[in-house]
């Protein structure tokens, strides 16, 4: 599986398809697997990527957890987009990958076409 190294930690990766890109933010408790259901019939007509968040999925944590945040994960979603040459994108994020990609969709406009997201936690405050 490829890997992009980002903020000092290498990313796993999936890309499939050609054409506009779509980008996959997976939740809380989940990793890239998550989307698979849906890859077969996104690659058929755009570009699907999806990645799996630090600290997540089955590779070794880069550290003890001290930047597990959803600013560090944002941070990581951004870079990813830029790392790809990606941008702009359409971005999919379920449950915490919604909140990630709306944070980014705040900070960094200019990396979207489109933005969705599924389940999303209330906002913190």
């Amino acid at each position: 599986m490829p890997e992009v190294r980002v903020n000092g930690v290498d990313l796993s990766y999936i890309d499939d398809g050609v054409g506009t890109p779509v980008v996959f933010v997976h939740g809380a408790w989940m990793d890239l697997r998550y989307w698979e259901p849906q890859r077969e019939s996104v690659a058929a007509h755009h570009r699907f990527v999806a990645y799996t968040l630090r600290y997540h999925g089955t590779a070794p944590w880069p550290d003890d957890g001290k930047n597990y945040s959803a600013a560090t994960h944002a941070a990581d979603l951004a870079a990813f987009i830029h790392q790809l040459n990606a941008g702009p994108v359409h971005l999919v994020g379920l449950s915490l990958g919604g909140r990630l990609a709306t944070l980014v969709a705040l900070e960094h406009p200019n990396l979207l076409r489109s933005l969705s997201r599924t389940a999303p936690p209330r906002p913190v405050g």
